[in-house]
């Protein structure tokens, strides 16, 4: 199974991550194409072509962020899908 993304991408794979209830959560690393909220939460990635902050984003549920993202950290209780590239 493979998903699209906005951009005519096919994903090949996807993993959802669950925040970790630690007070330092260890950031998932990979490459990723995109990512989604389950639910509103927050995140801090590091990405090859995004520029600006990218610390403590507030995603509401369904928003999307699409890109070269490496590094993903989400608080404690949240939810999101990451697209693999």
């Amino acid at each position: 199974m493979s998903f699209k993304g906005n951009f005519g991408y096919t994903f090949p794979a996807a993993i959802i991550l669950a925040g970790q209830n630690t007070p330092t959560p260890q950031p998932i690393t990979g490459r990723f194409g995109k990512i989604q909220a389950l639910d509103d939460c927050t995140v801090t990635l590091e990405a090859e072509n995004i520029t600006g902050t990218l610390q403590n984003i507030e995603l509401k549920r369904g928003s999307e962020i699409e890109g070269v993202i490496t590094s993903i950290s989400i608080g404690n209780n949240d939810f999101l899908i990451a697209y693999r590239l």
